[in-house]
């Protein structure tokens, strides 16, 4: 009512004025004779006949123009719940993104290094019978220098740069007849933004996994063949080899007592005699040298023979040295030939064996006895090595030694278990990069990104007339600008960085701004020409 009062008060002026034009237009003189009294009838009636004009009516819209606007408006409300839906989904999809946060390679590395921290403490309190105690120590080494690369990189690293791609060494040990070791290695490619920061804990990391996953083939390797000797094809393999190796050595006894007695008599013998002896103690080793070379090939024997020919072996060379020494003399000493070799020199037998008869020898260098018998001294303890080695393999047939053997490797059995199982776990979590899968992240982003673009398509697609046109190019923009930064995201994004969504998150709340404003737009437009949104 006030609004429309408010109208008629122009047009009522209006009247009273249009009178006093007419008043002063009366050129009939009047004498002053004070105020005209005012005609308040004529006055009231001009002002209801006025009053019965009302506002002026606005003009009519087109229906076209209707239909456009309530088109336009019911389009703009289905664009901006999809928007809605779309950020909503965003949202919760970059909250669901927890594992490719710096915080969460943290955590995981924490929990990495307790976890094998259980297992270093599993190897220290595994049997330490003399069956496993090497065994055991071994373990414990490999265990604990793997346990400390990994909390190196707990306590250091700061931008996680993980090497992705499969399995660095694989499990520790091969399973089902696969290898372990898939060659990956610590040669895999690192891609900027990865822990970038300590790159080189990561590869301590594999180079100590490698280490002990060597040790732990071994570990598994001499377990196996401990467990192999105490099969019955194999206790009659080694009773073979057990007398042949006694037969030998009592051989060879035999040969340092004739080289003894020889020693004794040597100063009263000429120099003929001499060489003959020499060759004599040849001939007689050479049986040494067959007994020690027909040992029986055992895998589990194979260091005894191996000692026992290379004390056979040192010592026939040295032999064969001194007997050289004594060169042929067509002169008769004075005396009994004082020995002695020269090794580049030769007896006249192409053999190697004196002849005897006339004339003499001559040691050209008599510090080969010496030699040789030093030689004798180190063969010596190259055979008392082979016999302790002999009396460690004798006690891995007891009883004792099997049973403890067996208990070691069902402990064995339960660590290599569960140290696969986490490289297993270790290598998964390399995969994913943390848990957090780059491919998978980007292929959600690309989908916003189509998502957006059909909305920006909806929005090209809106009613456009001349009224229209403005807030349809500002719909169409705030849309594109979003869709624009969704695709530069899914371009750019990479896991353990919070930065890299600062872009879109502004860009987002322009395109918000200008939405909103379009919003405002139709509202005014509607209310205008009083056109319900339908």
């Amino acid at each position: 009512m006030r609004k429309r009062i408010g109208g008629l008060f122009p047009v009522v002026l209006g009247g009273f004025l249009l009178l006093a034009v007419a008043c002063s237009e009366d050129v009939t003189p009047q004498f002053p004779a004070g105020p005209a009294t005012p005609d308040a009838q004529a006055t009231i009636t001009a002002a209801a006949q006025l009053s019965q004009i009302g506002a002026p009516t606005p003009t009519a819209v087109p229906a076209s123009a209707t239909a456009a606007a309530r088109g336009f408006a019911q389009g703009y409300q289905a664009i901006t719940a999809d928007l809605d839906q779309l950020h909503q989904e965003f949202d919760d999809w970059q909250a669901g993104l927890n594992p490719c946060t710096q915080g969460a390679v943290q955590t995981e590395l924490l929990r990495f290094a307790g976890s094998f921290g259980s297992i270093t403490q599993t190897a220290r309190e595994l049997t330490r019978a003399s069956a496993s105690r090497d065994l055991a120590d071994r373990l414990i080494e490999a265990a604990e220098a793997e346990n400390q690369a990994l909390r190196r990189l707990r306590d250091n690293s700061q931008s996680a740069d993980m090497a992705t791609g499969g399995n660095p060494t694989g499990d520790s040990q091969p399973s089902n007849g696969e290898d372990s070791d898939n060659g990956n290695g610590t040669g895999d490619a690192v891609a900027a933004g990865q822990f970038t920061s300590h790159i080189s804990l990561s590869e301590q990391v594999d180079a100590a996994r490698s280490s002990s996953s060597a040790i732990l083939r071994d570990v598994t390797d001499v377990i196996t063949d401990r467990v192999e000797r105490n099969t019955p094809a194999a206790l009659v393999l080694m009773d073979r080899f057990t007398l042949a190796f006694r037969a030998a050595n009592t051989r060879w006894d035999l040969y340092h007592q004739e080289y003894d007695s020889f020693r004794a008599e040597e100063a009263k013998l000429t120099s003929i005699e001499v060489v003959t002896r020499l060759s004599e103690l040849v001939a007689n080793f050479r049986e040494v040298m067959v007994a020690v070379r027909e040992l029986p090939r055992l895998d589990a024997t194979q260091e005894v023979a191996g000692l026992m020919a290379e004390a056979s072996d040192a010592e026939d060379l040295a032999l064969r040295k001194l007997r050289a020494t004594f060169q042929k003399s067509d002169e008769a000493p004075a005396e009994p030939a004082s020995n002695v070799l020269d090794p580049e020199s030769s007896v006249d037998d192409p053999d190697g064996e004196a002849a005897p008869g006339t004339g003499s020898f001559v040691a050209e260098d008599p510090t080969l006895f010496s030699a040789y018998e030093s030689q004798l001294v180190s063969s010596n303890t190259t055979r008392r090595q082979a016999l302790d080695a002999m009396d460690r393999i004798t006690r891995t047939l007891s009883d004792e030694y099997q049973l403890g053997l067996a208990e070691f490797s069902g402990e064995y059995q339960a660590l290599l278990g569960e140290w696969n199982t986490f490289h297993r776990d270790y290598d998964e979590w390399r995969r994913t990069e943390g848990g957090c899968d780059r491919e998978k992240a980007v292929d959600a982003l690309v989908g916003f990104g189509v998502q957006m673009g059909k909305i920006a398509a909806s929005a090209r697609n809106l009613p456009s007339t001349n009224v229209l046109r403005p807030l349809g190019e500002l719909l169409v923009e705030a849309v594109q600008r979003e869709e624009t930064s969704l695709r530069d995201l899914s371009d750019s994004w990479r896991p353990f960085d919070s930065g890299v969504y600062q872009q879109h998150h502004d860009e987002r709340l322009a395109a918000g701004r200008l939405t909103r404003q379009v919003g405002v737009g139709i509202r005014e437009l509607l209310e205008r020409y009083g056109i319900e949104p339908g």
